[in-house]
């Protein structure tokens, strides 16, 4: 599970080191707290102008395998989870970062940094139980947030899922992004790749090009971050159901909490 650092340095120390290796995750899901009612934070402060200089440098990840075809096609290649993940959310509707039925009960925010092992996990192991049954029904309806706080590698994809979402094909990407997860900021994510691979998913890629690289969707992913520190995020993924939040949930413990913020 990842947890927000004060500041996104230029380099790497010795204790951020550390503090990486305390915030990877489990073998199977993060560490969880237990639920607790949102609350603002104890000033828990990300530099946000540094990561909106530090995004406009980043780039886009060169994804030569797991590509999900247009609409909720499974991705192509060796990246099977990536398949299954894409194949989970087909005939679901879907609008910019929201998946599912617009007037479903009960709407789950979900915090996620696109390089954090957690949450790739959490796609693959508690996301398509999610997806085949709440979503599918009706009972609830996802809605992505950006928290992109490890590096500026996290700033770049997050500049690509507000791309991507303005051809509403943001879940394509979700998928095709996690697939092909790499290190932590280990120089994958170039703006030629992140391109490339709008182009495989059938978008337009002048326009993703562009709206990628513009303020807009730097002010954007900002906002994201801002809204997810009022709210007291400091780990992906995050989930608030209800006004709980819940770090790294199972799915059980997620259709719980589905359960109790359902209309009786």
């Amino acid at each position: 599970m990842g947890r927000v650092r004060d500041a996104l340095p230029a380099m790497t120390t010795a204790s951020q080191r550390r503090a990486r290796s305390r915030r990877r995750p489990d073998a199977v899901l993060p560490r969880r707290r237990r639920e607790e009612p949102v609350r603002p934070p104890r000033s828990r402060t990300i530099a946000l102008p540094l990561i909106s200089a530090i995004a406009l440098i980043g780039g886009a990840l060169l994804i030569a395998m797991a590509v999900v075809g247009g609409g909720a096609r499974p991705v192509e290649g060796p990246a099977s989870k990536g398949a299954s993940v894409a194949g989970s959310f087909s005939g679901l509707p879907a609008s910019g970062y929201a998946l599912g039925r617009a007037d479903a009960p009960v709407t789950i925010d979900l915090y996620e940094d696109f390089q954090c092992p957690a949450c790739r996990r959490w796609g693959e192991t508690v996301f398509p139980a999610l997806a085949t049954n709440e979503l599918a029904d009706g009972r609830a309806r996802l809605v992505f947030h950006d928290f992109a706080f490890i590096g500026p590698e996290s700033m770049a994809a997050a500049r690509a899922g507000q791309a991507a979402a303005r051809q509403n094909r943001f879940w394509d990407l979700w998928a095709a992004l996690y697939a092909s997860q790499g290190p932590e900021n280990g120089g994958t994510i170039t703006a030629s790749g992140l391109t490339a691979l709008a182009g495989s998913l059938r978008m337009d890629t002048a326009k993703f090009a562009a709206d990628m690289g513009s303020s807009g969707a730097g002010m954007a992913v900002d906002a994201s971050i801002a809204d997810g520190q009022r709210l007291g995020v400091d780990s992906t993924p995050t989930l608030v159901v209800g006004g709980r939040r819940l770090v790294g949930a199972s799915y059980a413990e997620l259709a719980a909490a589905i359960a109790d913020a359902s209309p009786r």
